[in-house]
């Protein structure tokens, strides 16, 4: 297994407290998690904004390629507005071919935004490239 994970405390100014951490593991069989965490403190007000994310992905390896699929879910509360609800999740896939340095990906998202009194239409995101690394 491999494990990497990260935690942080930060204060905007002299006031906001904030603590974030997220963690990854990956097996050798190629299956792997991710989840991640945060939240704010904001001194003075009601609104304490918190967001959570969690991605499964398996990863495929063959002769000086791979591919990498994954599926994510995010959630965020209280963001920008007292009683915010903001929901993300998406699926992606990575071919990877080592010879070349050269990596194709492709991912399909949907965000979603509940606020009180407005009425916000879904926003649908589709992303595709290449990257080259030499």
């Amino acid at each position: 297994l491999k494990l990497a994970a990260a935690a942080a405390y930060a204060v905007n100014g002299s006031t906001d407290p904030q603590i974030n951490g997220s963690a990854s593991i990956l097996h050798d069989s190629g299956f792997n998690l991710t989840g991640a965490y945060g939240q704010r403190d904001i001194d003075g007000s009601t609104r304490d904004p918190v967001f959570w994310y969690a991605k499964v992905g398996y990863i495929m390896k063959g002769d000086g390629r791979s591919t990498a699929f994954s599926i994510d879910y995010a959630s965020a509360e209280d963001v920008e507005t007292l009683g915010d609800e903001f929901t993300s999740y998406g699926l992606a896939v990575v071919q990877k071919f080592d010879k070349i340095g050269t990596e194709f990906y492709l991912g399909v998202r949907n965000h979603e935004l509940d606020r009180v009194g407005e009425n916000f239409d879904d926003i649908l995101a589709v992303l595709g490239g290449v990257r080259i690394k030499f």
